[in-house]
């Protein structure tokens, strides 16, 4: 699905849990802002799978990498950011992705955390406050991207998880909006070419 606009692409890269409908908001709401958005489910593999999920990103995107934005929800968020680190693109957006792993494995051989030092383009984390990236991984974050002077933004919404979907459990309109807001200022500057401040 795509927006069919013909600004600056953003690639939104969701699980299967996210409905149809919320799909179809958020290409709206980017297209809105002028953005050439598409929706990218991640597959099985993907969600399982750092090398699978970048793979996926990679065919996805291929030439048009270096000029666009990853929109990221979830598990999605972390592809994006991984995504980011390996690949040169203009931003990328993490909502609610974690950056640790619980545990290492084949499937998940390194920590996001790790590559933060090689992240390309202007980056945004967006987390709720007592959501599924807790307060450690965030200044985790944050001390990492500030001593690799990256271009950054971490925003955190007070409550839980920040649910994007309204026909999901949890989902708080208001909240939503603030997220859209935010993402929406975020990708404008970033998109525009303006590096964004560290914060």
């Amino acid at each position: 699905m795509s927006t069919g606009s013909p600004g600056p692409l953003v690639l939104l890269v969701h699980g299967p849990e996210l409905s149809a409908a919320a799909v179809q908001d958020a290409l709206a709401r980017l297209g809105a802002a002028g953005l050439a958005a598409e929706a990218h489910a991640l597959g099985p593999r993907a969600l399982e799978e750092d090398r699978a999920g970048l793979e996926e990103l990679e065919r996805a995107l291929g030439p048009r990498a270096a000029d666009a934005a990853l929109l990221g929800l979830g598990r999605g968020g972390t592809l994006a950011f991984l995504f980011a680190c390996a690949r040169r693109v203009a931003a990328s957006v993490d909502v609610e992705g974690p950056v640790l792993h619980p545990v290492l494995s084949r499937a998940r051989p390194t920590q996001p955390l790790e590559l933060a030092l090689n992240l390309e383009g202007a980056f945004l984390g967006l987390f709720g406050a007592d959501g599924p990236v807790g307060s450690e991984e965030r200044e985790l974050l944050r001390a990492r991207l500030a001593s690799a002077a990256r271009a950054f933004e971490l925003a955190v919404v007070p409550g839980g998880e920040i649910v994007v979907d309204p026909a999901a459990r949890g989902y708080d309109e208001a909240r939503a909006g603030e997220l859209w807001r935010r993402v929406l200022a975020f990708l404008g500057e970033a998109l525009a070419g303006e590096p964004g401040p560290a914060s």
